[in-house]
């Protein structure tokens, strides 16, 4: 399915995703071709107390076309 869309979002959950099944997850999505445009660790408490905080950014790997690896 990854191939058959513009992009894919890894979403991980914490405290339950172990490291290996989320870097199993990246591997196999680069073996396929997939375009990882990024990642979400969801339940994640707000350790603020209330209101709302977002940020926005992006990024990329290097000034050539690496593959990602899992680290």
């Amino acid at each position: 399915m990854g191939t058959k869309v513009d992009g894919t979002v890894l979403v991980v959950r914490k405290n339950v995703a172990e490291k290996e099944a989320v870097k199993r997850s990246v591997n196999a999505l680069n073996q396929v071709k997939a375009k990882i445009i990024g990642t979400v660790l969801n339940d994640v408490e707000n350790a603020g107390g209330g209101g709302y905080y977002g940020y926005y950014g992006y990024g990329y790997y290097g000034k050539t076309d690496k593959k990602r690896q899992a680290h």
